[in-house]
């Protein structure tokens, strides 16, 4: 209902805590408890030091050495395409998403051509960079993980972000 309500999309993924912060964006996590307690959810906010930060009612400081043993590494984020971009952009792929793309690389330094309407070499190139530099999965394709990170690159959008790493708050 909150995904069709605002126009989100689920992406899940497994991860660590240093790949949740390199995402940058707040995270719903699975702990499996066992006992009479179960599976538990938690909303991941950031970390201060070896705090996690994670929401529920209240902001929970937990250490993480807490959390790695019963945490699965499963994680799932919601986001917004704002561009409406295809599942995947690759090299033959043509039309106004991919101009899009382009000009974002060019402003990002990552492009130093025009656009055009075709994904070519260049631009496979360039999203490939930019891939390495976010240390993703190195394809030249624009998929969902990589649409993720330039989104969150880009001051144009309204991206929900982690806590800075500060002091912790107090709780309740």
């Amino acid at each position: 209902a909150l995904e069709a309500a605002h126009g989100l999309q689920r992406f899940t993924l497994n991860a660590n805590i240093e790949r949740l912060n390199t995402l940058g964006y707040p995270a719903l996590v699975t702990f499996q408890l066992g006992g009479d307690t179960g599976v538990r959810r938690l909303a991941y906010l950031g970390r201060v030091g070896n705090i996690g930060l994670f929401g529920s009612k209240d902001l929970l400081q937990i250490p993480l050495d807490v959390i790695d043993p019963v945490w699965d590494r499963t994680a799932t984020l919601l986001w917004k395409n704002f561009e409406s971009l295809p599942e995947t952009l690759a090299r033959h792929d043509r039309g106004e998403a991919v101009m899009w793309l382009q000009v974002i690389l060019r402003q990002m330094g990552f492009l130093n051509e025009l656009e055009a309407p075709l994904y070519g070499p260049q631009t496979e190139k360039a999203v490939k960079q930019f891939q390495r530099v976010h240390e993703l999965e190195t394809t030249g394709k624009l998929d969902r993980q990589t649409q993720l990170f330039l989104y969150n690159h880009l001051d144009a959008y309204p991206i929900p972000k982690l806590a800075d790493e500060g002091e912790p708050q107090p709780t309740g």
